[in-house]
């Protein structure tokens, strides 16, 4: 199996092509590179008995979608569409704990976001597990939304949410709501 490789790419309608004068390997790419150096992922799709490729620009790149890959929930597109992200930009996501531009991506759900998230962050603050657990549960958008209801400021509820002090579950729910009613 090739792992590495110094050629063109060639793209052909949805299909993309590394290629030389005698050989053309498909691959999923979606950079814009068009010459020079790719890391090659051999994946084995064992329903379809086919090999299929993953181009990357850079090793770091390759390792970081293996490491995708290994995350359970993860499937090869999400783990693919992940590991395009600009390292600044996946620091940037992971030290904001930025959920919706992880959910922006195809295949990643709210659920399988903070999971990522929980597993990119090496030293989580109290702050940040609590920001993650209580963003998006269905009982944070209930109280959020039965308190924009009675006129909230939707964006202030949020925050006030995100720095709850403990995990907003369905039977302390009501009891959360009347301690955010008071500190708002």
């Amino acid at each position: 199996m090739i792992h590495y490789i110094q050629w063109t790419l060639q793209k052909e309608g949805d299909n993309s092509y590394i290629t030389n004068a005698h050989y053309g390997i498909q691959v999923h790419y979606t950079w814009s590179k068009d010459k020079g150096e790719y890391y090659l992922y051999p994946y084995i799709d064992e329903n379809n008995k086919t090999i299929y490729y993953y181009a990357f620009d850079s090793d770091q790149q390759k390792q970081r979608f293996v490491w995708f890959l290994k995350l359970s929930g993860i499937g090869i597109k999400t783990a693919f569409n992940i590991a395009g992200l600009d390292e600044s930009q996946l620091k940037e996501i992971v030290n904001t704990l930025d959920i919706k531009a992880l959910q922006a991506l195809p295949g990643v759900w709210p659920k399988t976001a903070r999971r990522i998230l929980i597993e990119l962050q090496q030293d989580f603050s109290k702050d940040a597990l609590r920001k993650i657990q209580n963003t998006n549960t269905p009982q944070s958008k209930q109280v959020k939304k039965y308190l924009v209801w009675l006129g909230y400021n939707a964006e202030l509820v949020q925050a006030t949410i995100e720095k709850y002090p403990t995990k907003i579950t369905a039977k302390n729910s009501k009891e959360v709501l009347a301690e955010i009613i008071k500190s708002l």
